[in-house]
């Protein structure tokens, strides 16, 4: 049995707040995004002239992904909090950065 005081914990590197920082502004952004996403409806329907059921499925498409947390805590045991989250972060802007330059509602829902 392992006492108390013999169990050693790190402190916190400055790249490791970075990390937390970026994740925290991906998340708010997302959540931003996805709960004022209503407001731009008419616009990405003028923009790419399809109607109100296809814009919707971008909704849907960001509800089912953001199911797929449970998968993130597992993948993070197993490599790391800190790697899983940078590498998320990155795959958020990067897909945020590639939906903004859609020319097809396709593209815009997938990213």
């Amino acid at each position: 049995m392992v006492g108390r005081g013999s169990m050693h914990v790190s402190p916190d590197s400055a790249w490791s707040w970075v990390i937390c920082f970026g994740n925290s502004l991906a998340l708010f952004s997302s959540l931003g995004i996805y709960r004022c996403f209503g407001v731009c409806y008419d616009s990405v329907m003028s923009e790419f002239d399809v109607k109100y059921a296809q814009v919707s499925l971008v909704s849907g498409f960001f509800t089912g992904s953001m199911s797929f947390g449970a998968l993130f805590l597992i993948v993070a045991k197993w490599l790391g909090l800190r790697k899983v989250g940078l590498a998320s972060t990155f795959h958020f802007s990067l897909s945020l950065f590639i939906a903004s330059q859609s020319t097809s509602i396709e593209m815009f829902v997938v990213f």
